[in-house]
C-alpha cells in the first residue's frame, strides 16, 4: 500500500481511499481498506464490490467475489454464493478464505471430486486451524473412499505412466468466456492421453456450462470407462443421474443412472435414499420395500427404525398386497417404538381378520385413547365388537346362583352384545349396574374409567379405580389401574396427583417398567431431581421410551442439578457419543467441562461444536468461535487463541469483539506495537462519538505509557476531545498536551473545565499534571484556580513546582522559564505560596536562580 493509501486508510479520507482503488482496482491491500471503511454502508460497499469484480483481476478479485458470496448466502441466495465462489478460487486459487465454502457448497451440490480436492487443500494448509484441518480431512476421506470395499478386493491392471497434460491455456479460455475453444484444447488433451481424466473432467464441467447436457453425460461416460474402482464408478453414476434429473424430461436416464450407482455402491445409504425416492415415483413398490430394508439396518435409533417399519408396512399393505408381511412390519414397528399410533389400526384390523380377537381389542382401545373426538366412538366400537365376537352371541341374559340359589341379570353378557350393537347409552347404564353390584368388576371398570376419562373427571376416575385396585388379583391389573389415573392428570395438569397415582402404581408393583418411566419423567418435569436420579439409576437403555441420547442427557441434568459436576460431565460425553451430532449435548460436554476445570475435554467439545454449526448461520458460529478462544487463553494457549481470532478477523474483518480480543491478548503479552494496532482499526467501529472518543483516550495511553510516542499520543488525545470535549479522563491527559504544546490559555481552560466538573483534584490527576495547571494559571493570572491547585497539591507543591519548572528550562514560546518563574514569584507574594520551600525544592538548578531574582 502507497504512503497517500495508507494516510488515506488512517484519516479516514474516503474521495481518497476510493480513487486510489479505481486508480489501481488490482491491489488487495487498497479494497480491503476500502471495504473496512465502508463497512457501515453496505449499499455503497455493494457498489465497490459489483465494480471490483468487473475490473480488478487475481487476489483482489477473489477478496471481491468472496465478499458478494458471502452477501449472496446471507440472502439464502445458495446458488448465487456457489457461483461467485467458483469465480473467486479461478481468479485467485491461492486466496485461501474460499476453499473451505467453495468445498462445502460443491459436495452439497454432488461436485464431489473438486470438492474433496478443495478438502485436501484445506487439509494441508496453514491458513485453517486444526479442527478445520481434521473437520476437511475427513470429509475428503468420505468423499474419497468406501470403507465396504476391501483393500485389494477390486483386482486392477497395471497403470502406465501419465503423460504430462497442460490445461492452463484451456482454463485460461474459460476465464474470457470461450468455451468452445476451451472445449477443442481439453478435448486434443483426452485424446492425447486417453487414461488421464482430468481433461474429461474439465469437459463434463464445460459441456454442462454450454448447457449440452448430452455431451456432459457423454463426458461422464468417458470417464466411466476409464475408472476402475467400484466407489468411483458410483459417485460417476451419481453425478450422471444428477445431470439428468436437473434437466427435463430425462427422469428415465436419471433413475438408470442411480440404479448403477447402487449397484456398484449397495451400502451408500445416500443413494439408495435417492433410489427409493425415484422407485416410488415410478411405482416399483418392491425395489422401494428392498432399498427401505437397507436404510432401516443403517438407521441411528429405535424411533427412526420404528418410522422406516412403518413405510415398509405401509407400501406392502397398500401397494404390494402382502398382509402377513404388512402385519410383520406394523408389529415391528410398535416394537421399535410403542408409541407410533399410525400402525396401531392397521394392525387392529388385520388382527381382527385373522381372528387374535383380544389383540385386536386392545389396539383398538390404545388407539381410541390418542384419537381425536370424532373417531374415538368409532374405535371404541372395533373393540367391543371383537370382545362380542369372544363371548357367545346367544348367552343368557340372566345366571342362576349354585342349586336352590336366586336367579340374578347377566350384566357382562348383557354389557358385551350392548357393545357389539353398538348402544353406547345401554353400555353405560349396564356398567353402572354392574359396577354396583360388583364394584371392581374389570368389565364395568373398563367402561367407567373411559367415560371418566374422556371427559377429564379426575376425582371420580380416583374413587373407581381406588376400588378397583382393591378388588384386582394382580399386581399387573392393580398398576394399570392407578397408571390411568396417573396418565389423566398429567394431561390435566395436576402434577401432583399424577405423581401421587404413579407411587401408588409402583407400590402395587414396584417393577413395573412403564410406570417408572413415566415417574422417572414427570419427576423431572417437577424438578425433583433427587427422584428421578433414583428412578433413572434403575433404568436400562431398552426400559426408556427415551432414545440412548435422550436418556443420558436427562440423567447428565440431573447429575448437575444435585450437584455431582464430574457424574454430569460422564453421562453428557455418553450422550454425545450416542448422537455425535447433536449440537446441544456438545455445547453440554463444553459448559460442564469448563466448569470442573477439564480444559482438554472442554477444547474438544468446543471444537466439535464449531464444526456442528451450519455454514449459514454466522452469528452462532461467531459465539462458538469466541467460546472457543476464552478456552483457549483460560488453558494459557494465547497463540491459539491469536490463530483462531485471525482466521475470524480474515471472515469479518470489521468485527469489533475480535479487535477488542485481539487488543487484549497482545496487550497482555507486552506486544504494545500490535495491540495498539488492533486499538486503532478498533475507533471507526464504535457506534457513536463518545464511544470512538474512549476508544481514541484508550489508544492514546497505549501509546503514551507503553510505546513512549508522546507526539502520537498527544495527537491521539486531541482528536478525542474533538469528538467528545467532555470526556474526562481525556480531559485529564489534556492538561500534559496543551503542556507540551505551550499554550498555557487552553491548559487553563482544561483545569477550569475539570473544576467545575469536580474532577480536577480527585486523586486521579497526576501531581505532575496538577504542576502544569498550577503554573499555567499564574501567568494567565487565575490566582483562584492556582489556589485550589496548590491547596490540591498539599506538601509536595514546592518540590511539583520546582520539577515543573524546570521542565522549561531552555523553551521558547508562551511558556518560559523566565516569565513562569516571575509569576510563581507573584503567587508567593500574594500568599498563596511560600517561595522559600519552592526555592529549597530547586536548589542547584537555573530556577532557583531565577526565583531568587524575581
Amino acid at each position: 500500500v502507497s504512503p497517500e493509501v495508507a494516510a488515506a486508510a488512517e484519516g479516514a479520507d474516503r474521495p481518497r481511499l476510493i480513487a486510489a482503488h479505481r486508480a489501481d482496482p488490482d491491489d488487495a491491500g487498497v479494497l480491503l481498506a476500502v471495504l473496512v471503511h465502508l463497512a457501515k454502508e453496505p449499499v455503497l460497499r455493494h457498489e465497490i464490490l459489483e465494480e471490483a469484480a468487473k475490473t480488478s483481476h487475481g487476489q483482489a478479485l477473489a477478496i471481491a467475489l468472496h465478499e458478494l458470496a458471502l452477501i449472496a448466502r446471507e440472502s439464502r441466495n445458495l446458488i448465487a454464493a456457489t457461483a461467485y465462489w467458483t469465480r473467486a478460487h479461478e481468479a485467485d486459487r491461492t486466496y485461501a478464505p474460499v476453499w473451505m465454502p467453495l468445498a462445502d457448497a460443491l459436495a452439497a451440490s454432488d461436485e464431489l471430486h473438486p470438492a474433496r480436492d478443495l478438502y485436501e487443500q484445506v487439509a494441508k494448509s496453514d491458513a485453517y486451524d486444526e479442527a478445520r484441518r481434521l473437520f476437511a480431512a475427513d470429509r475428503a476421506a468420505a468423499l474419497g473412499h468406501d470403507d465396504t470395499i476391501i483393500s485389494g478386493e477390486i483386482g486392477s491392471r497395471p497403470r502406465t505412466p501419465r503423460p504430462h497434460i497442460d490445461l492452463t491455456e484451456a482454463q485460461q479460455l474459460v476465464k474470457t468466456g470461450d468455451i468452445r475453444g476451451a472445449i477443442t484444447i481439453a478435448e486434443s488433451a483426452a485424446a492425447a492421453a486417453p487414461n488421464d481424466g482430468r481433461p474429461l473432467e474439465l469437459l463434463e464441467s464445460l459441456y454442462f456450462q454450454l448447457g449440452d447436457v448430452t455431451a456432459a453425460s457423454e463426458a461422464i461416460g468417458r470417464q466411466l470407462v476409464m475408472a476402475e474402482d467400484e466407489v468411483v464408478k458410483a459417485t460417476l453414476w451419481r453425478r450422471r443421474a444428477k445431470l439428468y434429473r436437473d434437466s427435463l424430461n430425462r427422469d428415465a436416464e436419471a433413475y438408470r443412472c442411480l440404479k448403477e450407482a447402487h449397484a456398484f455402491s449397495p451400502a451408500d445409504p445416500e443413494i439408495a435414499y435417492q433410489l427409493r425416492t425415484a422407485a416410488m415415483v415410478r411405482g416399483e413398490w418392491a425395489l422401494a420395500a428392498s432399498l427401505l430394508y437397507r436404510e432401516i439396518a443403517s438407521a441411528a435409533n429405535p424411533r427412526e427404525r420404528g418410522a422406516l417399519h412403518l413405510e415398509l408396512a405401509l407400501i406392502f399393505d397398500e401397494r404390494l398386497d402382502d398382509d402377513a408381511q404388512a402385519q410383520v412390519n406394523f408389529e415391528q414397528a410398535l416394537a421399535f417404538d410403542p408409541t407410533i399410533p399410525a400402525a396401531k389400526i392397521p394392525l387392529a384390523h388385520r388382527y381382527e381378520k385373522i381372528g387374535r380377537l383380544a389383540d385386536a381389542a386392545t389396539l383398538y382401545d390404545d388407539a381410541a385413547s390418542s384419537a381425536r373426538a370424532a373417531d374415538r366412538g368409532t374405535l371404541l366400537e372395533a373393540a367391543a365388537r371383537c370382545r362380542s365376537k369372544l363371548t357367545a352371541d346367544d348367552g343368557p341374559d340372566t345366571l342362576r346362583d349354585p342349586p336352590g340359589g336366586s336367579i340374578r341379570p347377566n350384566f357382562e353378557g348383557q354389557l358385551v352384545r350392548a357393545e357389539a350393537a353398538g348402544d353406547l347409552d345401554a353400555v353405560l347404564d349396564i356398567a353402572t349396574q354392574l359396577w354396583r353390584t360388583d364394584p371392581g368388576n374389570p368389565f364395568a371398570f373398563r367402561v367407567l374409567a373411559k367415560v371418566h376419562r374422556a371427559s377429564g373427571d379426575l376425582p371420580a376416575l380416583s374413587d373407581l379405580t381406588s376400588v378397583r385396585a382393591s378388588r384386582a388379583e394382580t399386581p399387573d391389573d392393580r398398576a394399570a389401574a392407578w397408571l390411568e389415573v396417573a396418565r389423566l392428570a398429567e394431561d390435566l395438569g395436576a402434577l401432583d396427583q399424577a405423581a401421587r397415582a404413579y407411587d401408588l402404581a409402583l407400590a402395587e408393583d414396584p417393577s413395573h417398567i412403564g410406570a417408572l418411566d413415566a415417574r422417572g419423567s414427570l419427576a423431572f418435569s417437577l424438578g425433583d431431581y433427587a427422584t428421578a436420579d433414583t428412578i433413572y439409576r434403575d433404568l436400562g437403555l431398552g426400559d426408556s421410551v427415551l432414545g440412548a441420547d435422550e436418556l443420558a442427557l436427562r440423567r447428565s441434568i440431573i447429575a448437575e442439578k444435585l450437584g455431582r459436576d464430574t457424574e454430569a460431565l460422564t453421562l453428557a460425553q455418553q450422550a454425545a457419543d450416542a448422537a455425535p451430532n447433536r449440537r446441544d449435548v456438545m455445547v453440554r460436554v463444553q459448559e460442564l467441562a469448563t466448569r470442573i476445570g477439564d480444559l482438554d475435554i472442554a477444547l474438544h467439545a468446543a471444537r466439535a461444536v464449531l464444526d456442528l454449526v451450519p455454514i449459514d448461520d454466522e452469528e452462532t458460529s461467531i459465539a462458538t468461535q469466541f467460546a472457543l478462544i476464552d478456552l483457549l487463553r483460560q488453558a494459557g494457549d494465547l497463540d491459539g487463541a491469536i490463530t483462531q481470532l485471525g482466521r475470524l478477523l480474515r471472515d469479518h474483518p470489521q468485527h469489533a469483539r475480535t479487535l477488542e480480543t485481539l487488543a487484549e491478548i497482545h496487550s497482555a503479552r507486552g506486544d504494545w506495537p500490535t495491540a495498539t494496532r488492533y486499538l486503532y482499526q478498533l475507533v471507526p467501529l464504535a457506534p457513536s462519538p463518545q464511544q470512538r472518543a474512549e476508544r481514541l483516550f484508550r489508544l492514546g495511553e497505549a501509546v503514551l505509557v507503553h510505546l513512549d510516542d508522546v507526539d502520537r499520543a498527544d495527537d491521539v488525545f486531541l482528536r478525542a476531545s474533538d469528538l467528545d470535549p467532555t470526556h474526562v479522563p481525556t480531559l485529564r491527559r489534556l492538561l500534559d498536551v496543551y503542556w507540551r504544546a505551550d499554550d498555557p490559555g487552553a491548559l487553563v481552560e482544561v483545569a477550569t473545565e475539570l473544576a467545575e466538573k469536580g474532577a480536577l483534584t480527585t486523586g486521579l490527576t497526576t501531581e505532575d499534571s496538577l504542576a502544569h495547571a498550577l503554573v499555567a494559571a499564574a501567568l494567565i493570572g487565575d490566582t483562584q484556580l492556582a489556589a485550589t491547585l496548590g491547596t490540591a497539591l498539599g506538601d509536595e507543591a514546592p518540590h511539583r513546582i520546582a520539577t515543573a519548572l524546570a521542565e522549561l528550562s531552555g523553551r521558547e514560546g508562551r511558556l518560559q522559564l523566565a516569565t513562569a518563574s516571575t509569576a510563581i514569584a507573584e503567587l508567593a507574594r500574594r500568599g498563596l505560596l511560600d517561595l522559600a520551600k519552592v526555592r529549597a525544592a530547586a536548589a542547584g538548578t537555573p530556577v532557583a536562580s531565577l526565583l531568587t531574582t524575581a
